[in-house]
């Protein structure tokens, strides 16, 4: 796990218009790079909205109060401050709480899927990422 804190943008990214002639942006919360790798491929290969992203909780809320992202992807398993506690930090925060935010977790028990649910995530995408499915339910999200 990284113990330092660390932002990635993906700046190198030129967004890319929605079927409504709209650029949306989606912010990508996970500490481990391979998740932020594929997850990076799949919105600019297929999706092409702007991805930015953070490797833990603070920055992740920290982007999300600059950038207002269409979506916010977190991960369930941040180091220091859970996703959990992020989400509710953001639903405390007016420009925030309004934002679809989603949890992402490698754990896929029934639930474990309902807690996170019930805590109020929009919507729970199991690890590893089923990226035909993922793809499809951004495109409802957002479009």
């Amino acid at each position: 796990m990284v113990e330092k804190s660390k932002v990635q943008d993906s700046s190198e990214l030129s967004p890319s218009l929605n079927s409504k002639g709209e650029c949306k942006t989606i912010l990508y919360v996970d500490d481990n790079e391979d998740n932020q790798a594929l997850v990076k491929r799949i919105i600019r290969d297929e999706i092409n909205f702007e991805l930015i992203s953070a490797e833990d909780g603070i920055n992740g809320i920290r982007l999300a109060e600059e950038h207002l992202p269409d979506l916010i992807l977190m991960d369930i398993n941040l180091p220091g401050m859970n996703g959990i506690e992020v989400f509710r930090r953001l639903r405390k925060i007016e420009a925030t709480k309004d934002i679809p935010v989603w949890a992402v977790s490698a754990n896929s028990f029934p639930p474990e899927i309902d807690s996170a649910l019930e805590v109020g995530f929009d919507q729970y995408v199991v690890k590893p990422i089923n990226i035909r499915s993922f793809m499809e339910r951004i495109h409802q999200e957002l479009d």
